[in-house]
């Protein structure tokens, strides 16, 4: 009797396992997410922001954005994960290595973070960690990636623009006669070069999500193009020489009246010598008639 109840919940643990099985296969929950990038960047943490280890050290930040839920972070995490919609900030003890990701609607995932090229958190610096989470399609049980609309509005228009997420898949857009480009990528973030004959390049990056809005990229503004360059320091050269010039003149305008009142002083000295001269024997004549 026993074994006969022993094998009756063997039996139903089985059917309870295979159905899981089947009803992660069909959610699609059961599928793991990957990693698109890791960066250092050049930030360091503001004050308010800051956070310290037990060493009492400055804290890394490791911001992640995902699609997806963040329900626990493994590693020397430091306090509460900070939500910031897609973006999550974790605080990390200096000279971590790594960090496994628990989200909600996929397989737990650990990043090493050597394998981007850090081989330890560093004290008070910010890291920009992005995810791809894959979503099932519940037509068919398929799994696809979720996309977003990759959206630039480009001056001048006929720049053309390099965009990667991976330097392996790097791609050249030309935008249309409006300046714009609109095309459909995973959720993620994009890396981009725009150039144009004549403009100074603009690099700069994008983070697509279902909240994706236009990147406005003007390679005319601020410094313009190269020829006003070249035409600003033409300017600035030929004001620059004017000024020489202008400064030379009063110089030697300077001089020359110098010279002219030397001159005159010179003058005015003479006929008063000549004049004391001709005085001087004026009074002599008038002595000797006195005799």
């Amino acid at each position: 009797m026993f074994q006969f109840g022993s094998d009756v919940m063997n039996s139903i643990g089985r059917c309870l396992c295979v159905f899981s099985l089947l009803f992660l296969a069909i959610s699609g929950w059961g599928q793991q997410a990957k990693v698109v990038s890791m960066t250092e960047t050049i930030d360091i943490i503001a004050g308010d922001d800051q956070r310290r280890d037990f060493n009492g050290a400055l804290c890394a930040l490791v911001k992640v954005q995902v699609v997806d839920d963040i329900t626990d972070v493994e590693g020397n995490v430091m306090g509460e994960i900070v939500n910031h919609g897609v973006e999550k900030w974790v605080y990390m003890a200096k000279d971590s290595r790594s960090m496994t990701i628990h989200l909600k609607n996929n397989l737990p995932l650990k990043v090493v973070f050597n394998d981007y090229k850090i081989k330890g958190l560093a004290s008070n610096r910010v890291y920009v960690l992005t995810l791809e989470v894959p979503k099932t399609d519940s037509g068919n049980g398929t799994s696809v990636t979720k996309q977003g609309e990759l959206l630039f509005r480009v001056t001048p228009a006929n720049a053309n623009v390099t965009i990667w997420s991976s330097p392996s898949d790097k791609r050249l857009f030309r935008p249309q006669q409006d300046g714009t480009i609109k095309t459909s990528v995973p959720y993620g973030r994009y890396h981009y070069v725009a150039q144009a004959k004549g403009c100074t390049d603009k690099i700069g990056s994008v983070f697509v999500n279902d909240e994706s809005r236009w990147e406005i990229v003007d390679l005319t503004e601020g410094k313009g193009t190269k020829k006003d360059v070249q035409q600003k320091k033409e300017e600035e050269r030929r004001m620059k020489a004017f000024e020489l010039e202008k400064l030379k003149r009063i110089k030697a305008q300077q001089a020359e009246a110098e010279k002219k009142e030397a001159k005159l002083e010179k003058q005015k000295k003479e006929k008063k010598k000549k004049k004391n001269k001709k005085d001087e024997k004026s009074d002599n004549g008038w002595v000797t008639n006195v005799k």
